[in-house]
């Protein structure tokens, strides 16, 4: 019976945990984003959403092969793991997109933050044979603060969206969701504001 039990609990964590990291899946990750938001609500506390992407992957997988691909995104698991606090989390949820949690991070904080794990990142080498590849990432942040009405799914999808507008911009930056002043409006306004 002790056997079946640890082997059920050893399954339900393969199915929440990505084999190549070792972070969070897609699934494993969101319970912890809807969590948090209602801690948030109930504490009227601020939190963030991280979204990040490798900038042109591709060209890892086609000029060097999958193997310095997957090597590259479990360098990128690693250091995210090193980086977040204990109460945070991180997942990859799918390709070379990750996520990130932060709790009690206003826009500002989460601002600072995903600079500095973006120059990291900037400044870190994949030895791959006789080779040094660097890598760049490009960062949306979609922060809550206490009176918000976002829920998990709609801070993820913002953090998305900013982040595909670093991309738009250039690729290596951060951006950060804003509303558009006027609602007007379709859709939303994105700002790149590295002066926070």
């Amino acid at each position: 019976m002790r056997k079946l039990k640890k082997s059920n609990e050893v399954l339900a964590e393969q199915a929440i945990t990505d084999r190549l990291t070792g972070l969070l899946n897609r699934r494993g990750f969101l319970p912890f984003v809807e969590d948090a938001v209602r801690r948030s609500e109930r504490q009227a506390r601020p939190m963030a959403i991280i979204f990040l992407d490798v900038d042109n992957f591709k060209l890892f997988n086609d000029t060097y092969g999958h193997a310095v691909g997957d090597k590259v995104l479990e360098e990128m698991g690693n250091l995210l793991k090193k980086h977040v606090r204990g109460e945070d989390k991180v997942g990859r949820l799918g390709g070379e997109e990750f996520c990130v949690l932060l709790e009690e991070a206003d826009q500002r904080g989460a601002f600072m933050w995903t600079e500095a794990l973006r120059e990291t990142i900037s400044s870190l080498k994949i030895r791959t044979g006789n080779e040094a590849l660097s890598v760049t990432v490009s960062l949306g942040i979609a922060s809550r603060a206490p009176n918000d009405d976002f829920n998990a799914t709609t801070l993820i999808h913002q953090a998305d969206l900013a982040m595909n507008q670093a991309k738009a911009a250039g690729r290596n930056r951060t951006v950060l969701w804003t509303k558009s002043p006027d609602e007007s409006q379709a859709g939303h306004q994105f700002k790149l504001d590295l002066g926070v």
